[in-house]
């Protein structure tokens, strides 16, 4: 099973390990993996949180997060960390709904007055990449969205969401060689409001990546991807 991330008890956590960052990161309440042992992520493997846990302990080596004790030599899972230092760093490297959660920010799904628009044409900005050999992400390819766009559009429901959830001023996009998503709880909130089928986390994000991927290859190859019918394809 999956279990979300519960903000209204972590947003009240001034201290936490690094393993339990990373597993907010990965969209699981760390008190899930301690109390149950048996937990999966959002495509139903058990969560692996080295690549998580090595990103923060570096930022910890670099002072960039700050430890208890203050001065920890070799943080490791079980460092302690502050949040007042840990939310400016997450939503400097695009971690807002994390940012936002611990910080008890966050507006609960059935208080949105409606979608969050990116600019009209201007993608979202793609996550940040610390370190000068850090593979550069995929950016999200722009798309002029409107709050009618996504239902209007008629297509598939792979397509449909990821219209929906650039609509509702989400994300998809590669990241050191991952498909990383923004913004999908707010998307399953609105398909579960509409009465739609098939709104597992698991479920929705598979849709809106295998939609990202079609559509990525489709303008790789120069042909006109189905989210952008105004798009003119390369010439051979």
């Amino acid at each position: 099973m999956t279990v979300r991330t519960n903000y209204d008890f972590w947003s009240k956590v001034s201290v936490l390990k690094i393993w339990e960052v990373a597993s907010i990161i990965q969209g699981i309440d760390p008190r899930a993996i301690t109390t149950t042992g048996v937990v999966v992520n959002a495509y139903g493997d058990p969560p692996d949180l080295s690549d998580e846990i090595r990103m923060l302990s570096s930022a910890v080596r670099s002072k960039d997060i700050a430890s208890i004790p203050a001065e920890a030599s070799s943080p490791d899972g079980d460092t302690d960390i502050t949040a007042a230092s840990l939310i400016p760093w997450l939503r400097l490297h695009s971690y807002i709904d994390e940012a936002d959660g611990l910080e008890g920010t966050r507006t609960p799904p059935s208080n949105m007055i409606g979608p969050v628009l990116p600019a009209i044409g201007v993608a979202p900005a793609p996550p940040a990449i610390v370190g000068a050999s850090a593979t550069p992400p995929i950016a999200a390819i722009p798309v002029a969205a409107t709050p009618q766009s996504a239902p209007a559009l008629g297509l598939p429901d792979p397509e449909r969401r990821l219209a929906r959830l650039r609509d509702l001023g989400g994300w998809v996009g590669k990241v050191r060689g991952k498909w990383k998503t923004k913004g999908v709880s707010q998307l399953i909130a609105a398909e579960a409001a509409e009465g739609r089928k098939r709104r597992s986390d698991k479920t929705v994000r598979a849709d809106v990546i295998n939609a990202a991927e079609n559509e990525a290859a489709a303008l790789a190859s120069g042909r006109c991807a189905p989210l952008f019918p105004g798009v003119v394809p390369k010439s051979p």
